[in-house]
């Protein structure tokens, strides 16, 4: 009985033991794949962290080189053309040329070199691709780059993300968009990303949108397609994680963004004062100016303006209107010559100030031109009546702004935020001031 007894006890022990150290087994191999698992999600987020801060630095150049195109080309808000292929003439990284027709859109990889950027990756090592609406793109021929880019102009890009469960997701968009970065990451199995012979040693791989650009297989939309025709609706949509065929991540650019930018720059308000001082320029030479510092004896005479209707790009189109006292700043002034025998056929072009008629080829169709009545070509009583009161004509013969008199106004308006206008008055001395 004592032996068996100890058998028993001896048996109970090692069953205890081997209970034990499948236990400690289980539990080494529970934490095993959880450790895998959450170095699985480390190595993810890493991966999304890597992604979102190129795609960010992307962005911030995109914003940074349109912001800035004055200081090169005066005018504002252009963005350059992606690297769409492996030709000789541009090293890997560089904007392309013209990238297609005048106002075409245009997609190929993010232009890093031009941006001064070191080859931008994801997350998964591949570089970034980029998209730019036609009008907005900073193509090398004069004759190939929209000749009309202001606030007015729309972005004809929709970027659409995913809201709700996977099984009942509702598209959200966001339109007037002017840019898309895309993150490509993963390639799927039928995604060829074989590399190019020579010309992109830097990102490798090749220039195939469909090898690496994906599709969204409920709403259709797919990444790599581009329309390429004037002023068509473009649409991208941005990965959504219960989705796994589709991984590109989208970070865009707003026409607000942009305009938004450029807005804050000093300079824009100045240029606007620019092409108010060629008007004054323009009257100092009627024939009847005499230039001699007495302004009361002179012929101030301003030009008509074009037809407040105008909002197309075409300068030809603005000319002056006889007996239009508001409308667009004119670009031919004949009509109003008649009456002045003004030598200068065009407002702007022999301007002491060159710039403002590059201004004014983009931003006409938001500038309104008033004149005062006594100051009309037609008004052939000379000397020009003076903004006082001392005929009893004074709110006849000019333009009052918060209790002062002007000559001639010119108003930028805006449609996008800070909404407010910019304003430049020109007194009977032809000084230009900034009103409200």
């Amino acid at each position: 009985m004592h032996s068996g007894h100890i058998m028993y006890k001896n048996l109970s022990y090692q069953s205890g033991v081997a209970l034990i150290a499948i236990m400690v087994f289980l539990v080494l191999i529970a934490l095993s794949v959880l450790l895998y698992r959450l170095n699985q999600y480390d190595f993810s987020l890493q991966r999304q962290l890597r992604t979102s801060e190129s795609l960010a630095q992307a962005k911030d150049a995109l914003l940074g080189y349109g912001a800035s195109y004055y200081d090169k080309y005066q005018s504002y808000g252009f963005l350059p053309c992606p690297d769409v292929d492996n030709h000789s003439a541009y090293p890997e990284g560089a904007a392309h040329g013209n990238c297609g027709s005048k106002n075409l859109p245009s997609l190929g990889r993010l232009p890093w070199r031009t941006l001064g950027l070191p080859p931008l990756r994801d997350g998964h090592g591949e570089c970034l691709w980029y998209a730019v609406s036609g009008r907005y793109k900073n193509a090398t021929r004069a004759t190939t780059r929209n000749t009309m880019l202001n606030e007015k102009q729309k972005g004809f890009f929709t970027v659409y993300s995913r809201t709700g469960t996977s099984t009942a997701q509702a598209l959200t968009a966001v339109d007037d968009v002017v840019a898309v970065i895309i993150a490509a990451n993963a390639r799927h199995s039928d995604q060829d990303r074989s590399p190019e012979s020579t010309g992109i040693e830097q990102c490798g791989g090749n220039y195939t949108a469909e090898a690496y650009l994906d599709e969204d297989s409920q709403s259709g939309i797919k990444n790599s397609d581009l329309i390429v025709a004037v002023d068509a609706t473009n649409d991208f949509i941005i990965s959504n994680s219960n989705d796994g065929i589709l991984n590109d991540q989208v970070l865009y650019i707003t026409r607000e963004e942009l305009f938004r930018l450029i807005y804050k720059r000093t300079d824009f308000a100045d240029n606007i004062r620019l092409l108010s001082q060629c008007i004054s320029n323009y009257v100092t030479k009627n024939p009847l100016f005499l230039n001699d510092g007495d302004f009361s004896n002179d012929d101030k005479r301003f030009p008509w303006a074009a037809s407040g209707a105008l909002t197309t790009e075409d300068n030809a189109a603005y000319d002056d209107q006889s007996n239009t006292l508001i409308g667009r700043l004119p670009h031919s002034v004949l009509h109003s010559n008649i009456h002045t025998n003004n030598p200068e056929n065009n407002l702007l072009v022999n301007c002491v100030h060159p710039e403002a008629f590059t201004l004014w080829q983009h931003w006409k169709n938001t500038l309104t031109y008033e004149i005062s009545s006594a100051y009309r070509p037609n008004n052939h009583t000379i000397p020009t009546p003076i903004c006082d009161n001392t005929d009893g004509n004074i709110n006849t013969n000019c333009i009052e702004i918060n209790g002062g008199y002007y000559a001639a106004t010119i108003t930028m308006t805006r449609d996008l935020p800070p909404f407010s206008s910019i304003r430049f008055c020109i007194d009977e001395t032809l000084q230009v001031n900034q009103c409200t």
